[in-house]
């Protein structure tokens, strides 16, 4: 098994007690069919509340029963987290023990990374000057059971690699990159519908200007108003955007963070077009997410706040991540030049 890393990912700590933002507060925390019949098996006081704090969500999942002002149960008065005090860090649920980690895995291939719906990894990531690069190792762990197209994996693995190199030109306005990068991936896509997965050359996507269609601010809103809202926070941050930011001075002013949360964005979600065959969709969802944190970073306490929280709604979410991908056909604002306009 091949797996790989982006090379900030071991810089990852979880600062606990003191996060300003608890990930044990807020969330539906699911309790795995492995560690439920661990706690079927723990003895004693904690035993009996561990189980008695198991409910059933609306999906049929087992999770834990939160409290009414949305804390897990076991998230004590200190911040801290009494299933390690009382039974051991190898007692977390799947979910707690790997958060904010994400894994994508295709075949041979492992992709890990750091999730930025973490606010001490979004300020990991956004405080970060060199350009991010990957590491990978050679591990023992079998391949993954899943059936894709190991030929057009290869042609995204290599598109993949052109569009981050495309968004690291630091040569170039991010504008400028972002250009670039939506109409090579619109020549990706010409080449995949064809069935050529050959060697998707980026030579010559250099794009400096396009002819563009201006669009209202207003428009990127209503595809935020339309996502299903995970939290009082989203809405009250959606609802106080500022149709007048300059999206463009923003740009113009944090390259380097744009510049990473890009291609953060990119290696988590990209190669997932390997099951529908939709690169362009992909890549216009990476952008869409840029020009949404700038439009909520007004309104935020940081950069890397207003990236948190456009993760959290987003990137947990798969029906508000199908209806950002469905938004790249169903409105005009999601058109190149249109996404284009504002920057």
């Amino acid at each position: 098994m091949k797996v790989v890393t982006p090379d900030y990912y071991s810089i990852f700590k979880c600062t606990a007690a003191k996060c300003p933002d608890n990930c044990c507060i807020g969330w539906e925390i699911d309790v795995d069919e492995d560690t439920y019949n661990k706690y079927l098996k723990i003895d004693g006081d904690f035993g009996n509340r561990l189980r008695s704090n198991i409910t059933i969500s609306e999906d049929g999942s087992r999770c834990f029963r939160l409290t009414p002002g949305e804390r897990c149960p076991f998230l004590n008065e200190n911040n801290l987290c009494d299933i390690i005090l009382n039974a051991g860090e190898e007692n977390l649920c799947s979910i707690c023990e790997n958060h904010p980690r994400f894994h994508n895995c295709f075949g041979n291939i492992r992709e890990t990374g750091i999730g930025i719906s973490c606010i001490e990894a979004a300020i990991i990531l956004l405080t970060k000057q060199d350009k991010t690069s990957f590491v990978s190792e050679i591990t023992d762990e079998p391949p993954y059971e899943i059936d894709y197209d190991e030929n057009f994996l290869n042609f995204l693995l290599k598109v993949r690699n052109n569009i981050i190199n495309i968004l690291q030109d630091r040569s170039k306005s991010v504008k400028q990159r972002f250009l670039s990068t939506l109409i090579y991936a619109e020549f990706a896509q010409t080449m995949a519908d064809s069935g050529n997965f050959s060697d998707p050359n980026a030579a010559g996507f250099d794009f400096d200007e396009i002819c563009e269609e201006r669009t209202d601010i207003k428009e990127f809103i209503e595809i935020l108003k339309a996502l299903i809202p995970l939290n009082d926070e989203w809405n009250m941050k959606v609802n106080n955007i500022d149709i007048h930011t300059d999206i463009a001075k923003v740009a113009e002013e944090n390259p380097v963070m744009l510049e990473q949360l890009s291609v953060y964005f990119i290696y988590r979600h990209f190669l997932s077009a390997v099951y529908d065959e939709d690169i362009i969709a992909r890549v216009k969802f990476a952008v869409f997410c840029c020009l949404a944190t700038i439009l909520i970073s007004a309104n935020s306490n940081s950069f890397a706040e207003a990236a948190c929280l456009v993760s959290k709604e987003i990137e947990y979410c798969s029906e508000n991540i199908d209806a950002i991908l469905d938004s790249s056909y169903t409105y005009d604002a999601m058109k190149t030049e249109r996404l284009i306009s504002v920057l």
